[in-house]
C-alpha cells in the first residue's frame, strides 16, 4: 500500500504538457538561430533579400518539424495531439513575437499557419507511426 497512493499520480498530464513546452522552446530557439543566420547571410550579401520570404517558410518548416518530432518523443503517445498543439504554440509565440517587434502589423499570417500546422500535422503522423517490433514472433494455430 506504501506505494500505491503515489504511482501514476500526474504523470500523463504532466508528460503532454512539458512535452508541448518542450517543443514549443526547441521550434523557437531553431527560429532565432535560423533567422540570425539568414540575417548574416543577408548582411555579408550571401543570400539575396529576394530569398528572404523563401528562407523564412524553410525556417518555418524546419523549427516547427524539429520542435514536433521532439515534442512527439516525449510524448510517447497521442502524438497527432500533441504536434498540433506544439505548432499551435508556436505559432502564437511567433505572433507575440512579431507585435512585440514589428508593432502589431503582421504579414504572412495565414501562409505561416498552414505551413506551421501542415509540418505538425505531418510531424504528428510520423511520430503516430508504428514502431518495428524486432524478435516479436507470432504463433499460429
Amino acid at each position: 500500500m506504501k506505494g500505491f497512493d503515489k504511482k501514476g499520480r500526474g504523470q500523463a498530464g504532466g508528460g503532454f504538457i512539458r512535452s508541448i513546452a518542450v517543443g514549443s522552446g526547441i521550434s523557437i530557439l531553431i527560429t532565432l538561430l535560423l533567422c540570425a543566420a539568414a540575417a548574416a547571410m543577408t548582411d555579408k550579401q550571401v543570400l539575396k533579400p529576394e530569398w528572404n520570404e523563401v528562407a523564412a517558410l524553410a525556417v518555418h518548416l524546419l523549427a516547427s518539424l524539429a520542435g514536433c518530432m521532439v515534442a512527439a518523443k516525449m510524448a510517447k503517445g497521442r502524438s497527432m495531439i500533441v504536434c498540433l498543439t506544439t505548432g499551435a504554440m508556436y505559432f502564437l509565440a511567433l505572433m507575440i513575437l512579431s507585435a512585440a517587434v514589428f508593432g502589431g502589423s503582421f504579414q504572412g499570417v495565414l501562409k505561416g499557419l498552414g505551413t506551421i500546422l501542415g509540418v505538425s500535422a505531418v510531424a504528428g503522423l510520423l511520430g503516430a507511426a508504428p514502431r518495428s517490433q524486432k524478435g516479436k514472433r507470432y504463433k499460429f494455430g
